[in-house]
């Protein structure tokens, strides 16, 4: 068959539907089993794709099915192609209605902390009706998703060499950073801290190349404290916490987080704070893929929500204050 009559007349919905599933599964019987079909109806409907583009997608291995890279090419639009209908499907729903629909967001693991479930809360709130699907990774991981219209946007630093002519973004404010500590640590109890009271504490460090990483290292030598040896590396704001508070070990994290952990007990929010250190939080989109009145609202949130006041601060305040940088 002829691949242009093939792609005018015969290529079907359910028939990108299928790619898709052969590639999440590889294996015609589980394929059979999600579809709710029989196996040869799966093996039917394969032929008649190949037969129609006149060129072989998969091969069988002993590992499965697996796809060529006429398979690749075809599954990698067929994806996209499923989530543009998705789309259109929950566009029409939130003009129609004013309060469905969904948003998908990437988040790095600081913005997770306090500001994004912050943001969902006043979403949620405000349209009861939507949903939300948050997945956390790098920017490496999520900007190629936002680039393919996987997510609708990107919750975290704003970096300038991260910077490209397809994307836009919204500053949502700074933080600084706060050291923080366990209950009861012999830090906690003092009203003030210098950089000399810090040196020979266990450091929970964001891992190298991160943002907060060099701009750290650079603070610490120009206060003439020796970089730690032995450390634990993460840029998981959950493992900081618990790791904190489980051990005499310290870490700076961004404000809004540790007064937030203070108040509920977690974490003691101590007297040391650096300034000017953080790249401003905001929200990325692609130029490319126009936003939907829904993932519209969600930025209203994002914004709302960086303009709450540190729920603790005023708390941590009373016991004192030191600047660090």
């Amino acid at each position: 068959m002829d691949i242009d009559a093939f792609w005018r007349g015969s290529l079907k919905l359910r028939h990108l539907r299928l790619l898709i599933a052969l590639d999440d599964h590889r294996h015609v019987s589980r394929v059979a089993a999600v579809l709710h079909l029989t196996q040869p109806a799966v093996s039917k409907a394969l032929a008649e794709i190949e037969d129609g583009v006149g060129l072989k997608l998969f091969e069988r291995t002993p590992r499965g099915i697996m796809p060529t890279s006429y398979g690749e090419c075809l599954i990698h639009h067929a994806r996209r192609i499923d989530i543009d209908l998705s789309r259109a499907r929950d566009g029409l729903k939130s003009l129609a209605l004013g309060t469905s629909g969904s948003v998908s967001i990437g988040t790095l693991p600081a913005a997770a902390s306090v500001l994004l479930p912050r943001a969902l809360a006043m979403f949620k709130k405000q349209l009861p009706d939507a949903s939300a699907v948050v997945r956390e990774g790098s920017f490496d991981t999520l900007l190629p998703e936002l680039r393919t219209r996987g997510i609708h946007l990107v919750v975290g630093t704003l970096m300038p060499s991260r910077s490209h002519g397809d994307l836009d973004e919204k500053p949502l404010g700074t933080k600084p950073l706060t050291l923080v500590a366990r209950n009861h640590h012999p830090l906690a109890r003092r009203k003030r801290l210098s950089w000399a009271n810090l040196r020979d504490w266990e450091w929970v460090l964001p891992t190298m190349g991160s943002p907060m990483r060099q701009p750290l290292e650079e603070v610490f030598l120009a206060h003439d404290v020796p970089l730690p040896r032995h450390c634990l590396e993460t840029t998981s704001t959950q493992l900081v916490r618990t790791y904190v508070s489980m051990t005499d070990a310290i870490a700076f994290m961004p404000s809004d987080a540790a007064y937030y952990f203070d108040e509920a007990g977690l974490l003691r929010a101590l007297p040391f704070h650096l300034h000017g250190l953080v790249k401003p939080t905001g929200v990325i989109w692609s130029r490319d893929h126009p936003l939907d009145p829904v993932a519209r609202r969600f930025i209203a949130c994002l914004e709302a929500a960086s303009k709450v006041a540190d729920p603790a601060q005023g708390v941590a305040g009373a016991r004192g204050a030191s600047a660090g940088a």
